[in-house]
């Protein structure tokens, strides 16, 4: 009698809990864009912006170098510090390290250590990369502003983190108010 019982409490768990499968659930929501690590091609001196989120500070000679975390690095002439100047941008994804030796910029796109000519500031050139220097960010307090809905979270082991799209996302787990 026992033994009975227990095979059907067995049996009615089992049926119960596969009948309890977790369908899948589609939204439209934003899922985040990435550039590959091994893009090099968007590197490039552009013309001066506004400042978004700033990072690390390099002074060399009456330079400054400003990062732009994730986005690259702000050139600014400072030889009239009570004016300084904003020359130029150098476009390079992922970045938030850097140091500067003599014309050679040292800077991360995330992943790898890129080495930079920037002897011609106007048109600076990739001259070698060390592969993986750094281990990808995992993001976790990473939303889209300005939006409220569903979104797929960010994770860099994809790729640089290069801004949202409008998407149908499948069972997704991050969510701003």
């Amino acid at each position: 009698m026992r033994f009975t019982c227990l095979i059907f409490f067995v049996a009615f768990f089992a049926f119960f809990f596969m009948s309890c499968k977790k369908k899948d659930v589609e939204v439209m929501g934003l899922r985040p864009v990435f550039i590959s690590y091994e893009d090099f091609s968007l590197i490039e001196s552009q013309a001066p912006r506004e400042f978004g989120e700033l990072g690390k500070i390099v002074a060399s000679g009456n330079f400054l170098f400003i990062n732009e975390v994730r986005k690259g690095i702000h050139l600014i002439d400072n030889s009239y510090p009570a004016d300084p100047r904003n020359l130029l941008f150098w476009r390079i994804p992922g970045n938030r390290e850097l140091i500067i030796i003599d014309n050679i910029l040292y800077a991360d796109n995330g992943k790898h250590l890129l080495l930079i000519d920037i002897a011609d500031f106007e048109n600076i050139q990739l001259i070698d990369h060390l592969k993986d220097v750094y281990e990808p960010e995992t993001i976790t307090n990473f939303f889209p502003a300005n939006y409220s809905g569903w979104f797929a979270c960010v994770n860099e082991e994809h790729g640089i983190f290069n801004g949202w799209e409008e998407a149908l996302l499948k069972n997704p787990k991050c969510r701003t108010k």
